[in-house]
């Protein structure tokens, strides 16, 4: 099934991108660039489509001369794996309709990642419904494509990360406000929700703040929270040494949970060259089974 899948996947993306090369050789009016991954855009700009992907392959080799700590990552093999492989189609049309569709197909087989659409420009800012990331989190947010560090920290297992649902996303007129609201339930790698006896559900907040921008120089706050209601399901935070190919040397099992309510705190600066990340994250799980256990992360 997964096969079937990804070929029409890619037979999708193929037509897509055959397409939008007729529309441009049919119509003078248009304009085909490279801007991150190949662009065109109509003569307007009310139209644009954007495709494109990466490839990300890794390597992993660990030794210990620590008697105990070789103990502990003996299970860590050496290995190589392709971290993602991606293609993705966006774009808008009419001026304030977006659209993403972007596939996985690292480790032989097809997810959704991004695949939403939304209407822009309304009074409280973009409207999108689909299957995107929640607004928490600022390392979690921001593209593998961008991140410092070839994997993002341990506490970002705390972070909600990509959901089905909607939300609203805006800023204030210079961009030095931005906020992020929505409602979400829990899917899978194909962006689909089936257990009506355990449906998980969650609302997301964010508000972020730049205090400090001028030219290439910004200081950045943010907080966030949310609120996930398991109805009687089971929940688990695990980790791995942030190496993927790693074990997850950090578990907690799954344990049973009514709900998971997660608090996150931001703060970043960038002057030139120099930037500075940091994050802090709270969660609060309802559980009778162990007691209401709390976690956090920084």
């Amino acid at each position: 099934m997964s096969k079937v899948i990804s070929r029409l996947a890619l037979v999708a993306l193929a037509l897509i991108v055959m397409g939008s090369l007729m529309v441009k050789a049919d119509d003078d009016g248009w304009t085909l660039k490279w801007d991150g991954g190949f662009k065109l855009t109509d003569a307007d700009g009310d139209f644009e489509l954007k495709w494109g992907g990466r490839m990300m392959n890794d390597w992993l080799w660990i030794a210990s001369f620590d008697d105990d700590l070789a103990a502990v990552i003996s299970e860590t093999p050496a290995g190589m794996e392709w971290r993602r492989a991606r293609l993705f189609v966006s774009g808008k049309a009419y001026g304030n309709i977006e659209f993403k569709a972007q596939y996985d197909f690292a480790g032989g087989d097809v997810d959704f990642k991004d695949l939403y659409m939304g209407i822009t420009g309304t009074p409280v800012g973009t409207f999108r419904f689909g299957h995107f990331k929640a607004p928490f989190s600022l390392e979690e947010l921001t593209s593998s494509k961008y991140i410092t560090f070839m994997e993002r920290s341990l506490p970002n297992v705390f972070a909600i990360g990509r959901d089905t649902g909607f939300a609203i996303l805006g800023h204030n007129g210079d961009k030095t406000i931005t906020w992020g609201f929505g409602l979400f339930v829990d899917s899978d790698d194909y962006a689909v929700n089936t257990d009506h006896d355990h449906d998980a559900w969650e609302v997301v907040g964010r508000v972020t703040f730049l205090p400090m921008h001028e030219n290439n120089d910004l200081l950045h706050v943010g907080a966030g929270f949310y609120f996930r209601d398991l109805e009687d399901n089971a929940v688990r935070f695990r980790s791995r040494p942030e190496v993927h190919l790693g074990s997850r040397f950090v578990d907690t099992h799954s344990f049973e949970a009514d709900s998971v309510t997660g608090l996150g705190l931001e703060l970043a600066y960038v002057g030139g060259p120099l930037s500075f990340q940091s994050e802090f994250m709270y969660t609060m799980v309802g559980s009778t089974e162990y007691n209401d256990p709390n976690f956090m992360g920084y």
